[in-house]
């Protein structure tokens, strides 16, 4: 492994950041990454909470009229709230595998940094 002469700014003369610098910026941006998911989850937990349901699962439409069903209850909402319901769960699909490998990554980076 080849050492750079330090700068007066503590940078190496390659201009790159040194091992533990990287890793704790990696981990910074990763754990934001998971904190954005998490908070996705939340906000969907919570509206299907509050709509008793999710358009893109339990969602129907008939005659202009926008339905969100679960648990055997159906609610009759706007079409607002359909579509954003519909687009929030959908969100899903691609926040939780995103979360996954964030949170891996972020394990993995903490055990590299400590070696």
């Amino acid at each position: 492994m080849m050492r750079y002469p330090l700068r007066q700014t503590g940078a190496p003369a390659g201009g790159f950041m040194d091992r533990n610098r990287m890793f704790k910026l990696m981990s910074l941006l990763l754990m934001i990454v998971v904190g954005a998911c998490v908070l996705n989850f939340i906000v969907y937990l919570a509206g299907t909470m509050v709509l008793g349901g999710d358009a893109l699962n339990h969602g129907s439409v008939s005659n202009g009229h926008f339905y969100i069903e679960s648990h055997g209850r159906t609610k009759e909402v706007t079409a607002r709230l359909f579509e954003y319901s519909r687009w929030q769960a959908s969100t899903l699909k691609i926040t939780q595998p995103v979360f996954v490998a964030a949170f891996i990554g972020t394990l993995l980076v903490r055990v590299y940094a400590k070696k």
